[in-house]
Formats: structure tokens, sequence, C-alpha cells
């Protein structure tokens, strides 16, 4: 693989799932973090609500629709990560509820 430069930092939201017949990313710069378009032929990195992130090259645009081949290699995912302050060192169990009878 060869080096992928970013030119300027311009992340757009994506569907990772959302992929055309050529395997590309097809997202909507309505959905870009920036007022700033790509053009053809740049490096972007797409990203997803879960932290996710891949590199990719534009391949077309066709007004706010963009195909972007990304370049798996660069993928990142994202790893949930609960603070210390929500864990606790012990295991969770339910406490004991009792019999209780609900009239309909």
């Amino acid at each position: 693989m060869t080096a992928n430069p970013i030119q300027r930092e311009l992340w757009i939201w994506a569907d990772f799932n959302s992929r055309d017949e050529k395997s590309r990313i097809t997202t909507s710069l309505r959905f870009a973090e920036s007022p700033a378009r790509p053009v053809e032929g740049e490096w972007i990195v797409l990203h997803d609500d879960e932290g996710n992130s891949v590199k990719g090259v534009v391949e077309e645009i066709h007004d706010l629709i963009i195909h972007v081949r990304p370049e798996m290699a660069t993928w990142t995912s994202a790893d949930l990560v609960i603070g210390s302050h929500f864990a606790i060192d012990r295991p969770f169990r339910a406490s004991p509820q009792g019999n209780r009878r609900i009239n309909a």
C-alpha cells in the first residue's frame, strides 16, 4: 500500500453498509462536518456513528452524492470503553424480587 496523504482533514459521515456495485461507499455531502467539498481523486476520512473510520479516495461526485473507494488497510474500529467511575469490581447480581403477583 502506498501512502495516502490527506491534504486537509475532511471527515464525512457514512453508512459503511451502503456500497454500490463497485464496492465503493456511497454517502451524501449533507452529512459532512465542514462546508468544504472534496474533489475527485482527493483522499478523505469517512466515519460512522459508532466511531469507526476509514480513509478513501473520492472517485465520483454527483451533486451531493459521492462515491468513495475505501482503503481497508486504514480501517480503525472504535472500542467501547466504560469509564472506571461506572465500573464495579464485582459481578453484577440482581436482588431477589420476591413473589409479587400483579392483578390485571
